[in-house]
């Protein structure tokens, strides 16, 4: 999982790394043929706590709907040739 050690109670995640994080999700996601619209792909810590019985990360989502939608706008631009990856050289196998 991609997670950002900005998570605890008054440590909001800074929008620069919240950028960061989408266009990396997205690239990962891209390379590795995972569709991010996927909801069993591009999961949040709620939804994986709930998955795995466990009620401790709730922290993303203040900023998950803002988070997704930038994952998905770089994802899509990706797809159609419009944007290039940013983070090849550690994506490549």
């Amino acid at each position: 999982g991609i997670s950002f050690a900005a998570m605890a109670p008054g440590c909001p995640i800074p929008d620069a790394m919240l950028k960061a994080g989408a266009q990396f999700t997205a690239e990962f996601c891209a390379w590795h043929k995972l569709d991010p619209r996927n909801e069993a792909q591009l999961l949040d810590h709620y939804q994986v706590d709930r998955i795995i019985g466990r009620n401790s990360k709730v922290d993303i989502l203040e900023v998950w709907p803002e988070f997704k939608a930038a994952v998905l706008a770089h994802y899509d631009a990706l797809k159609a040739g419009k944007a290039q990856f940013m983070y090849k050289g550690i994506l490549v196998d």
